[in-house]
């Protein structure tokens, strides 16, 4: 039922860089930095996607197949080997 209810779509534009200046200034009233960001609230995501000798994910996604899933191990900030790395699963139903 989901799928028949839920569509996804995206539209991009490019703009100017003096009006995502200003667009940045105006958000930065209603909008608070991410707690685990630097003092910018930028932070970097290091992301490793996993498949199937089959690779049955990739076709899974390059064909649509409208139920699939995705295994990735995150890394955020930096990449040592102190830092912790977490394991998901993403679904798309």
């Amino acid at each position: 039922m989901a799928g028949e209810i839920f569509s996804r779509y995206e539209l991009k534009y490019l703009i100017p860089f003096h009006m995502y200046e200003a667009m940045v200034e105006r958000l930065k009233e209603k909008m608070t930095f991410d707690k685990y960001g630097n003092g910018d609230g930028r932070y970097t995501i290091i992301s490793l996607y996993f498949d199937s000798p089959d690779k049955t994910i990739y076709y899974e996604t390059r064909n649509k197949k409208r139920f699939r899933q995705k295994l990735r191990l995150r890394i955020y900030n930096s990449a040592t080997l102190e830092d912790d790395a977490y394991f998901e699963v993403e679904k798309k139903i």
